[in-house]
């Protein structure tokens, strides 16, 4: 899968068994202590959850052959660290050389989101409006002016999330007790 189709995102089952992404949760855990939720630059940080990103989480064949990891974070959203993000694009996204893409680029990168939980509308699932890719980057009048009725994307633990960063998508914060944990990766 080389392009994005209409909705702009998927979702797919990957390789990983529970004892994987039982690992991959601990690991979360260690990597929490020293440096709190929203974690970035994983990869630098855990040899463990680079090879599993390398490997596209068991769905490599879903990007493009020439396609790399740019960015790597990690998501902890719990009853201690919770929070919203309003509607928007992630257009502020970086090569390996750390230089801001270009706008046209942006269309080509593909967003991996690995569900280390089950995810839930009530424990601030990412709710996305399909389609909204389709027309590149949009000005905030845009986003607001779009008539599209929002997706709540629901996942299982071990389920990825495929989608474009061009998407708009948006998060509630959490009304339960249920962790909400996901490795999110964008590839260019």
């Amino acid at each position: 899968m080389t392009g994005i189709s209409h909705p702009g995102f998927s979702i797919h089952r990957s390789s990983l068994s529970e004892a994987d992404l039982e690992e991959l949760r601990q690991e979360v855990e260690i990597l929490n202590r020293h440096r709190g939720v929203g974690l970035r630059d994983t990869m630098k940080s855990s040899d463990l959850i680079a090879r599993q990103v390398e490997n596209a989480f068991g769905l490599r064949s879903l990007l493009p052959d020439s396609h790399r990891v740019i960015r790597c974070i990690v998501f902890d959203k719990s009853p201690q660290s919770n929070w919203r993000v309003g509607w928007h694009q992630d257009l502020n996204l970086k090569s390996e050389d750390g230089v801001v893409l270009e706008r046209e680029m942006l269309g080509q990168v593909r967003t991996l989101r690995l569900h280390l939980d089950k995810t839930t509308i009530d424990n601030g699932a990412l709710r996305v409006l399909p389609g909204s890719h389709a027309n590149g980057p949009l000005s905030d009048e845009e986003r607001r002016r779009l008539a599209i009725e929002e997706v709540v994307v629901e996942a299982e633990p071990g389920e990825v999330l495929v989608m474009s960063p061009l998407l708009v998508h948006a998060s509630s914060p959490m009304r339960s007790d249920s962790r909400r944990r996901v490795i999110h990766v964008d590839y260019l």
